[in-house]
């Protein structure tokens, strides 16, 4: 009896020496044999911790209770790999966030080559919770295929940190066939919805395409929910997105995900298609959180590239008033690529915080008519669909004198539904315009500040003067980037991870004035409409560095004429304005436009080194008094008679009118060869009417900006009429 007992009690702990779920620690090495405790490859050790089966490595098999009892390390022996085949983690007994799965890479490779669209993945978490993979190289040996990690089937609460995921032998140009990080609900597509991953943080990981050729279409892409009213929390922290052939980042249905200080670029790809560093996809988002990333070098490798890139691409994807996305503290430096780029594209997407970026095109010059915007929007902001524009530079120094360049452009009106303030619009261009709002063209910050009014009469259009953008040095030199900003109490660091000052500075970077810079603020003209005669014409300036001004010369012009310069005596301390200095007076006539202009110099009696905030200039013209007007183009230009109908237009848009007012179009006069926008006209209402009388004759115009494809445009324009004129398109 004694000798039967002492059998079971053996056989007893035979049996559960071997059914064990494991903690503790681990080893995977391929040149060490098999046992309970070191497993030749992957697939041997998920097989021991979830099953009785046979491992592969012929090592002692498991039997249940199977899983893990507390926290468990897997210790990859460095230099042990590379580790061929592809490796799912898939749920494991026990796992929670307590008893986390570790997998300590040490360098190490695994590898595969899928051979079809059926399964792509190197690594796949299928509804595999609390694993944390560390330091990897995940490679596809593929030329066609390759999804380096794959989150599928509701695979939660996972950390990716310091793997290099290198999908570089992919050259395949095909849409699915690759992809650096992967949400989906599906083997064979990228972006299929569903309850696939939620609460995972991809840190400090680099995730690799072709350096040069086609391929690997995604770096990162997903929708982690089926809807954005689920908060499925994904982070991205520090990571860097390369080489990418389409997409750097592709996402949906986002709801809490966070996007933080990742770098996205491609250094040396020459192979590549219309390019989207994010792309917040057809879906809506909700709390998601872009914020101190680097989007740079998009076309290093081919700098002279007319392919179409954007910095965020937004459709449909769409926060809240309570739960708003948020855009802050990122540098977008648009610094190689001849085509059209674009800060920030948003159609149908609202509900945005968009505060503290720096937004830089230069260093490359545009032939044709590429677009240039910082800010573009196909919709009418209101106050449930919302947009905050705060601390942002929009920095345009492309050169041209043919690209369609904008800081900001809105199909639909901007006064309304916006929290806008501090933020810088400068443009270098001769084709550079502040704004385009609603089909119409605000050449200079000041006309669009007369249409914004109060919405958004704290910016400016100042050159932050850069200490060097070649660089990517983008600190602002210029004192009113210098502690200026709206408050933002939770930005705390600038995208370099620098303290950022109280108050806050304008931008992504801290600002870092220079000591003696003297710069131009304003130049007043007559509000509008106002008759013709005398007028007076002030300015203010500026100090834009920190040295005390005492001195310095304005030098102004009145369409080129010279004018008696103005010295500016007093105590100027750093970042202070001036009160107003007059600079003389004009003699403004009816049907002239003036343009004045201003450059402030020699302060302090001696010479500075940034005169790129010097100059500045406004355009000013009188009402036209009620009464009747002719347009005849073979007649000399007078107060009475106006050579083109664009000439009228912009005209009387900018000084008004001061009664009704009828424009005979000479009879057999045409046909005029105008594009027309007719802007709000000051001083028109039902009484003070505007007739357009044709006679037959026809405006006709070869437009090939898609963007502005109307030949007569009435933008916010009352009381007029057109009688007997013609209008014909010249384009085919």
């Amino acid at each position: 009896m004694r000798k039967l007992l002492l059998m079971i009690l053996c056989t007893a702990f035979l049996v559960q020496s071997r059914a064990t779920q494991v903690s503790g620690t681990l080893t995977i090495d391929a040149n060490s044999a098999a046992s309970a405790t070191n497993f030749q490859n992957f697939s041997s050790l998920i097989t021991y911790l979830t099953s009785a089966n046979t491992r592969s490595d012929a090592g002692p098999s498991n039997s249940a209770p199977f899983g893990v009892s507390g926290p468990l390390v897997v210790d990859v022996v460095a230099n042990s790999g590379p580790y061929t085949g592809q490796v799912v983690f898939p749920n494991i007994t026990g796992a929670s966030a307590t008893n986390t799965i570790t997998i300590n890479g040490n360098g190490n490779v695994i590898q595969f080559a899928p051979t079809s669209t059926a399964d792509m993945a190197i690594v796949r978490f299928n509804n595999g919770d609390f694993y944390r993979l560390k330091n990897l190289v995940i490679r596809t040996t593929s030329t066609l295929y390759g999804w380096g990690i794959h989150f599928y089937l509701g695979s939660d609460d996972n950390i990716i940190d310091s793997c290099d995921i290198d999908i570089a032998a992919v050259t395949s140009t095909t849409s699915s066939n690759s992809a650096g990080i992967v949400w989906s609900n599906s083997l064979t597509s990228l972006t299929t919805t569903g309850t696939n991953g939620y609460r995972n943080i991809i840190s400090n990981n680099i995730v690799r395409g072709n350096p040069t050729g086609a391929g690997m279409y995604y770096g990162i892409v997903g929708a982690p929910a089926t809807s954005s009213t689920t908060v499925s929390a994904n982070k991205f922290y520090n990571n860097i997105v390369q080489d990418f052939y389409m997409y750097g980042i592709y996402w949906n249905n986002g709801n809490g995900t966070a996007f933080d200080g990742n770098t996205i670029r491609r250094t040396t790809k020459t192979s590549f298609t219309t390019t989207y560093a994010f792309y917040l996809g057809s879906s809506s988002g909700r709390q998601d959180t872009i914020r101190n990333n680097i989007v740079t070098d998009l076309f290093a490798g081919s700098p002279t590239t007319t392919s179409t890139c954007y910095g965020i691409y937004g459709i449909n994807y769409s926060g809240t008033t309570a739960q708003p996305n948020v855009i802050d503290n990122n540098l977008f430096n648009f610094n190689t690529g001849n085509g059209s780029h674009y800060g920030i594209y948003f159609l149908t997407a609202f509900n945005f915080r968009i505060r503290n970026n720096t937004f830089a095109f230069h260093n490359n010059t545009v032939t044709t008519t590429y677009q240039t915007y910082g800010f573009y929007s196909s919709f009418s902001p209101s106050a449930t669909s919302a947009y905050e524009l705060k601390n942002n530079i929009f920095y345009n120094a492309r050169t041209s004198t043919v690209g369609l360049f904008y800081s900001i452009f809105v199909n639909g009106t901007f006064n309304t539904g916006t929290d806008l303030g501090k933020n810088s619009y400068y443009g270098l261009a001769s084709s550079y315009k502040m704004a385009n709002i609603n089909g119409v063209d605000y050449n200079t910050y000041a006309q669009y500040s007369a249409y914004m009014g109060t919405a958004d009469n704290t910016s400016s259009d100042f050159n932050p003067n850069f200490i060097n953008p070649l660089t990517r040095n983008f600190a602002p030199q210029d004192g009113w980037f210098d502690g200026n900003g709206v408050a933002m109490a939770h930005i705390t660091k600038d995208v370099t991870g620098a303290t950022r000052s109280t108050p806050i500075d304008i931008g992504a970077y801290e600002a870092s004035p220079i000591a003696l810079d003297v710069a131009y603020n304003s130049l007043n003209v007559p509000a509008a409409p106002y008759a013709a005669g005398i007028q007076n014409i002030t300015a203010t300036i500026r100090n834009g560095g920190t040295a005390t001004i005492t001195s310095a010369t304005i030098n102004w012009t009145v369409n080129g004429v010279a004018q008696t310069p103005v010295n500016f005596t007093g105590s100027l301390a750093g970042g202070a304005t001036s009160g107003l200095i007059t600079l003389g007076t004009v003699n403004v006539q009816v049907g002239s436009i003036y343009n004045i202009s201003y450059t402030i110099s020699n302060p302090n009696n001696t010479t500075e080194s940034n005169t790129t905030n010097n100059s500045t200039s406004n355009t000013t013209a009188c009402m036209l008094p009620g009464g009747v007007y002719t347009i005849n183009q073979g007649a000399a230009a007078s107060g009475t008679n106006f050579t083109s109908i664009s000439g009228l237009a912009d005209y009387i848009s900018m000084g008004g009118i001061g009664g009704a007012v009828t424009f005979n179009v000479v009879a057999s006069s045409g046909p005029y060869n105008n594009q027309v926008f007719l802007r709000n006209v000051p001083g028109s209402n039902a009484t003070n009417t505007i007739t357009f009388n044709g006679n037959g004759n026809r405006v006709e115009f070869n437009n090939t900006n898609p963007s502005l494809i109307g030949i007569i445009n009435v933008v916010g324009t009352d009381y007029v009429t057109f009688n007997q004129l013609n209008v014909r398109s010249l384009n085919a």
